[in-house]
Parts: C-alpha cells; structure tokens; sequence
C-alpha cells in the first residue's frame, strides 16, 4: 500500500510492503484518521513528477538543498489527518493570497477543527 510522507515543502508518497487491514474494518471510526502513520517505508514516489521512484537517500540531498535538517518524521508515512491539514493549509494560504477571505474562514474553521479533535 502506499502512504503519504509529510516533507518540508513537498507531499511525497511511500510504499510501504506490510498492510495491516484494521483501518479498514473501521473505516467510519474518526481514531482511523491516525492509522498507517510511522510505517517504515521501502522506497517514495513523487506524484507530481510523472511518479518517479527514489529512495531515503534522495530525501537526505532534497533536504540538505532547501538547508534542513533531516527529521526521522521526514522517512516515515504520515495519519491521513496529517494529510488533511496539509491540503486545508495549502489552500488557507492560496485564499489568503487571493484575499477570498470567505473561503479562508471556511477552511480556517475546518482546521480548527481537526485540530480540536486531537484524538482523531
């Protein structure tokens, strides 16, 4: 199965080669928001560039070029709430740019609440 990996300036993906079946059994379950986090990870794909292959190594260059210390949280799969407040931060600076401030209060209450549910 494949995963997301939360980088520093860039959403990659892992394959990881154990799958463990219970998020799925508990798919309506708000705590499945944190399975598959923190699995270890065979190699990455980007998505945004015709899904090329790579490995930890690469990781370590991409980081060491935008001056950031490596994080083992980096090599690691993230929860798909982590996923979300990605995309729902991406999209609170996009609106804000824009000053569409009635969409940024929109996806600003919707982060403060995932952020208020800690335990999903």
């Amino acid at each position: 199965p494949i995963y997301g990996v939360n980088l520093p300036q860039h959403f990659i993906l892992g394959y990881v080669n154990e799958f463990d079946w219970m998020p799925l059994l508990k798919f309506n379950d708000a705590s499945s928001l944190l399975d598959g986090s923190g699995s270890e990870i065979m190699f990455y794909i980007n998505p945004f560039n015709k899904g090329i292959i790579f490995n930890k190594d690469n990781i370590i260059q991409f980081l060491q070029q935008l001056k950031i210390e490596p994080n083992g949280e980096y090599f690691k799969t993230c929860s798909n709430k982590d996923i979300l407040l990605r995309i729902l931060r991406n999209l609170e600076t996009s609106y804000a740019a824009e000053n569409n401030t009635s969409k940024l209060e929109l996806v600003s209450q919707l982060v403060a609440i995932l952020f208020s549910n800690k335990e999903a």
